[in-house]
């Protein structure tokens, strides 16, 4: 896990403080001098952080650890397609730091809520998803086409991991949530 900087622990709490107003008030509803109050910084720290309101609830854009990349088109971690896609995506969800299960939880409850939040992050996570594909693609030789429900099933496995990280709370951090539900699909895949 990363060590966050003051920079990147401020942003963090930006985010999660036009979040919890998104989720609370609606995103079209609460101003940026609320945002400011709540996140203790000025407004002007504010544009120095994000350019405008949207870009402040979604958070700065990850990218995936050029580590973790690299070892992906090797062949690693562990040799076998789904699951090293799957550490892909854990991978990714340290870029944003040890985000708590309250954090997950608004992140989750303001795209739900708010469909301009929910637009824009679908935008974003193509982005990202278009980028594993090509990964995908590099590595295995596969047509796009079965890349994409390769990506799909990882997609699949990320959204009820995160519901159960979410609705059914324990001990389990939400990527040992996400290696579980891989190995279900896995399971579920073997089935004959």
């Amino acid at each position: 896990m990363p060590t966050l900087t003051r920079r990147e622990k401020t942003a963090m709490r930006i985010t999660f403080c036009a979040q919890r107003l998104a989720v609370q008030q609606g995103y079209d509803h609460f101003t940026l001098d609320e945002l400011a109050q709540q996140a203790g910084v000025s407004r002007r720290t504010l544009f120095n952080y994000f350019p405008g309101k949207l870009d402040a609830v979604l958070g700065a854009r990850p990218g995936l650890p050029q580590d973790a990349t690299e070892t992906f088109l090797s062949g690693g971690p562990h040799g076998e397609l789904l699951g090293d896609l799957g550490e892909l995506v854990c991978a990714l969800l340290t870029v944003w730091g040890p985000l708590t299960r309250e954090q997950w939880t608004t992140m989750r409850d303001c795209l739900i809520t708010n469909p301009r939040v929910f637009k824009a992050a679908i935008e974003r996570f193509d982005d990202i998803a278009k980028t594993m594909t090509g990964l995908v693609e590099e590595r295995s030789g596969l047509p796009r086409d079965q890349a994409c429900v390769a990506l799909s099933v990882i997609k699949g496995v990320f959204g009820s991991a995160l519901d159960q990280f979410v609705e059914r709370p324990d001990d389990r951090s939400l990527d040992t949530i996400v290696r579980d539900h891989l190995q279900v699909a896995r399971d579920l895949l073997s089935i004959r």
